[in-house]
């Protein structure tokens, strides 16, 4: 179980890197990023599995067979939930958009535990309720006050559901798809999932270089190409690859409500790498929703799952077949 914390820690702390990452080259459109991102994501995955497979023989043959769900996982938690996390900042706005998203460890969380029956409710639900509303209390004070129109609101919040929906699926598919699959190891599993979400990103690149730069009337210099290129690289290898990784590992050691709300380090560092680069300390409400995250994540780690012969008949855990 230790490992497992370790490694899901380590996934929310890379991760959280993509909220200060995109800081870096704001000339740059969030297609076009994410665009980079992914096809890096896709090349680091590509030598990887090489390495794997000239290691241990059969490797592929054995990953050809699950090709189906790799596609899926790299459509629903890499480019279809990036993509609606986007259009929900674009038409209703950062603040919002951040709320809806960052519910995404309590929602994955509490799905898990609905299909699971792992931990009983009245345990459970406190810290669940201590980790979403210190997620509201850091990132929903401009909550009323969304951008653009009524219906672009209504859009951009549908988006952001929308987001958190594909990431709860594979979220929990993917952990489900682990555990059935031992034989499957986590390095080889996140190099074939980032190399189908490599391919999914090479249909947006004729998009992406038709918005090139966000600003309009002026030229793009040899800089401003060498910060997309080392920011994408980063992204897609640090955040993207070495994420996923640490998210597999965890995710093959503890149960999904567990590891789902482990994703709530994510905000936390990244709201704390925010702070560093801008050498400020953190508002009193903002500390405040800090503070109860943690200490709803913490909270977990103390109840003790039910036992086989403790659960009510008939609820035995449901598990996609893949």
């Amino acid at each position: 179980m230790t490992r497992g914390v370790s490694f899901g820690v380590g996934a929310g702390l890379l991760w959280g890197l993509a909220f200060v990452l995109p800081g870096l080259v704001p000339r740059w459109s969030a297609l076009t990023l994410t665009t980079g991102r992914y096809l890096a994501y896709g090349a680091v995955s590509v030598v990887v599995l090489t390495v794997i497979a000239r290691r241990q023989p059969g490797t592929l043959e054995t990953l050809r067979r699950h090709w189906r769900p790799a596609l899926v996982f790299a459509a629903t938690g890499n480019v279809g939930y990036y993509l609606l996390l986007v259009v929900g900042i674009q038409t209703v706005g950062a603040p919002v958009a951040t709320v809806v998203v960052g519910s995404t460890p309590v929602v994955v969380a509490a799905v898990s535990n609905i299909r699971e029956r792992l931990y009983a409710w009245r345990r459970i639900a406190p810290p669940l309720i201590l980790v979403g509303v210190g997620l509201a209390t850091v990132s929903g004070p401009n909550v009323l006050r969304p951008a653009g129109s009524s219906l672009a609101a209504v859009l951009g919040i549908v988006a952001s559901a929308g987001a958190v929906a594909l990431w709860t699926t594979y979220g929990i598919g993917n952990a489900t798809f682990l555990r059935r699959h031992r034989e499957i190891g986590g390095s080889s599993w996140s190099a074939t999932v980032g190399i189908f979400t490599g391919l999914l990103a090479l249909a947006l690149v004729p998009m992406a270089v038709l918005l090139g730069p966000v600003e309009a009337g002026r030229g793009v210099t040899g800089s401003d190409i060498g910060g997309i290129v080392a920011v994408s690289a980063a992204l897609g290898c640090v955040v993207s690859w070495g994420g996923t990784w640490s998210w597999n590992e965890a995710s093959s050691r503890l149960s999904t409500t567990f590891a789902g709300l482990l994703i709530a380090t994510e905000t936390i560092s990244g709201y704390t790498y925010s702070y560093i680069l801008d050498a400020r300390l953190p508002p009193s409400t903002e500390l405040l929703g800090l503070g109860l995250v943690v200490a709803g994540v913490v909270a977990v780690t103390g109840i003790r799952p039910r036992t086989p012969s403790s659960q009510t008949p008939g609820t035995r855990t449901r598990a996609v077949r893949w």
